[in-house]
């Protein structure tokens, strides 16, 4: 299959679902509770306040809607393995290629989280190594191994 082919058919598959899943959950993450914060403060309106008291991480005595947007990336990312890299394994790519490219995204997403959480500050004694995105990389990286090297039921 040519490039060009190729591309059609990964632009073609895309499950929309998905997108709109990880779209919701981004709006979370970039702002959207930051809006309705300023909502609740402007306006004296009780579900616009109940939704923003949802929108502040519980302090381990409940549980609120903000502390669903971690495990919703993780949940997308697992559901886009079999769709992704299903698809790339029809298309004859070898699993060997297909590791490097998991092993690198994997390594970006731990490396990003590092530096999200210590600043660029390298104080090795006192850094900050796990994070999110690390816990996402890791999670991806073992997910897709499975994946790539065990049929779909393994």
């Amino acid at each position: 299959m040519k490039t060009n082919e190729r591309k059609a058919v990964k632009y073609q598959e895309r499950l929309k679902s998905l997108d709109v899943f990880r779209g919701f959950a981004m709006l979370w993450i970039i702002g959207l509770d930051a809006l309705i914060h300023y909502l609740a403060k402007v306006w004296d309106n009780p579900i616009i306040k109940a939704l923003s008291e949802q929108l502040i991480h519980a302090n381990w005595n409940g549980f609120r809607f903000y502390d669903l947007i971690f495990p919703m990336f993780m949940f997308a990312t697992g559901i886009a393995i079999p769709f992704s890299f299903g698809k790339q394994l029809k298309l004859g790519i070898p699993k060997g290629k297909l590791l490097i490219k998991t092993t690198k995204r994997a390594l970006i997403l731990i490396l990003l989280g590092i530096l999200y959480n210590n600043r660029f500050s390298f104080d090795f004694e006192n850094m900050r190594y796990a994070s999110v995105l690390g816990q996402i990389g890791v999670a991806y990286f073992i997910a897709a191994f499975l994946y790539i090297y065990l049929n779909v039921r393994g």
